[in-house]
C-alpha cells in the first residue's frame, strides 16, 4: 500500500502539471517578455475533441520515462521498467527496441533528447517511483549520438536509480543528473550530477545527506543555468518504504518542512513556477511568481505522507 501512495502522489503531481500547462496553453501569460511572440489563440472547443488512447507498446511492464524532441514532433522514446528503451517515429503506429544489446539492465528511470541536437539522447537507468521488493536499480546512465542507434556507457553507476535527466537547450554536451540514489541504504552516491563535456566526466553539484535523492529536476528555458530541484528522503525494507525525512526539501525554493518537492518552469515566463508538495494526506499544488507570491490548491490524498521545505542550493 505505501509504494502505491507514492505511485499516487507521482501520478496525481504529473496531472497537476498536464492541467495547468493546457489551462495556461491558449493565451498569453501575464507578465511575459515584450521580445516573445503572442501565442495563437486556440478556440477551447477544440480542447474537447482531444482524447487519450493507449499507443502501446505492450511490453517491458511500467512506464516509467517519455522524451520527444520538438524538431522530430511523430518520434518518441518510451523508458520501462524491465524493458528498456522503446522508439516510435510514426507517433506511436510502431515501435521498436533500441536497448537491446547496448544496456545492461533493462530498468529505465529518465530519458532526454538535446533539442539543440535531437540525435543525442541521453537515458538514466534504474526506475525511480520505486514499490515493492521487486523495484530493480540500474547501473547509471547511457548515451547516443546517432538517435538511438547505437549507445555507450557513460557512468554513474553507484547511483541505482536516476529520476529525471535534463539536458542544456543549446548544449547538448551539458547535461544534468537527478539520482535519486540506493533504494535500500543510506550512500554518498545521490544528488544532482552535472557535466560539461557529454558525460566523460561528472561532477556532483548538489548533496544533502546519505539518505536524500533528487527525483525532479526543472530547467528555466531563457536561463539553463537556473534549475529547481526536488528531494526525497527516503528507504526501501522488505517491509514498507519510509517516505519523508528532514532532507526532503525543494533544493531552490520551497516553504519549510519535509517529504517530496516538485518543479516545473514556464517556458514563456520563467519568473513563474508550479510547484506540487505532498504534507501529510494532502497534495498542495499552486504557482509561484515574480516577487515571492503565490496561490495553491490542496488535495487530499488519503494515507499519504510527507510535507514540503526549502533548502538553498550554491
Amino acid at each position: 500500500m505505501i509504494s502505491f501512495k507514492r505511485r499516487s502522489y507521482r501520478i496525481l503531481t504529473r496531472a497537476c502539471f498536464t492541467a495547468l500547462a493546457l489551462a495556461l496553453g491558449p493565451g498569453p501569460v501575464a507578465g511575459a517578455s515584450a521580445q516573445q511572440p503572442a501565442a495563437s489563440t486556440i478556440d477551447p472547443a477544440s480542447w474537447q475533441a482531444l482524447k487519450w488512447r493507449n499507443v502501446g507498446p505492450w511490453r517491458g511492464g511500467r512506464v516509467t520515462a517519455v522524451a520527444g524532441a520538438p524538431s522530430a514532433p511523430h518520434t518518441f522514446y518510451m523508458g520501462a521498467t524491465g524493458g528498456g528503451v522503446w522508439r516510435t517515429t510514426d507517433a506511436g503506429a510502431s515501435w521498436q527496441n533500441i536497448s537491446d544489446g547496448f544496456f545492461n539492465t533493462g530498468t529505465i528511470g529518465a530519458i532526454a533528447v538535446a533539442r539543440s541536437d535531437p540525435k543525442v539522447i541521453y537515458v538514466g537507468t534504474g526506475e525511480a517511483p520505486i514499490r515493492g521488493v521487486s523495484t530493480a536499480d540500474g547501473d547509471g546512465m547511457y548515451k547516443s549520438t546517432d538517435g538511438g542507434e547505437t549507445w555507450t556507457h557513460i557512468g554513474l553507476e553507484a547511483t541505482r536509480h536516476i529520476a529525471i535527466v535534463v539536458v542544456d537547450p543549446n548544449d547538448a554536451d551539458t547535461v544534468w543528473v537527478g539520482a535519486q540514489g540506493n533504494a535500500w541504504v543510506a550512500s554518498e552516491e545521490r544528488g544532482v550530477y552535472k557535466s560539461t563535456d557529454g558525460g566523460k566526466t561528472w561532477r556532483r553539484t548538489l548533496f544533502v545527506n546519505p539518505s536524500t535523492g533528487v527525483h525532479d529536476l526543472s530547467q528555466d528555458a531563457h536561463h539553463p543555468d537556473i534549475l529547481y530541484a526536488g528531494t526525497w528522503d527516503h528507504q526501501r525494507t522488505p517491509w514498507t518504504i519510509r517516505s519523508g525525512g528532514p532532507g526532503g526539501n525543494g533544493g531552490a525554493r520551497g516553504n519549510g518542512g519535509e517529504g517530496g518537492y516538485s518543479f516545473a518552469v514556464f517556458d514563456r515566463n520563467p519568473n513563474d513556477a508550479f510547484f506540487a508538495t505532498l504534507n501529510q494526506n494532502t497534495l498542495n499544488v499552486g504557482t509561484a511568481g515574480a516577487g515571492g507570491s503565490s496561490s495553491s490548491l490542496d488535495t487530499a490524498i488519503p494515507g499519504a505522507a510527507g510535507q514540503a521545505g526549502e533548502r538553498n542550493w550554491p
